[in-house]
């Protein structure tokens, strides 16, 4: 999934920008040294981040203003 997420950010979506933004707003360190990427939508987004040396989770939730998407 990390894989995927970077490709979709090379490839300009917004969505996959503003998660990534999101998990090296929270976690920079560990998001520079993790290799993969799970994750599980229920009331909000539950991310673990797994690297050589550790497992990290995160739960991030996401808002943005009425009528900001629709651009």
């Amino acid at each position: 999934m990390l894989q995927e997420l970077r490709k979709g950010v090379a490839q300009g979506c917004r969505g996959c920008s503003l998660l990534d933004k999101a998990i090296h707003e929270a976690l920079p360190e560990v998001a520079r040294e993790a290799t993969q990427l799970a994750w599980a939508v229920e009331r909000s987004m539950h991310i673990t981040l797994f690297s050589d040396t550790r497992e990290t989770d995160i739960t991030v939730e996401l808002y943005v203003e009425l009528g900001e998407l629709a651009q």
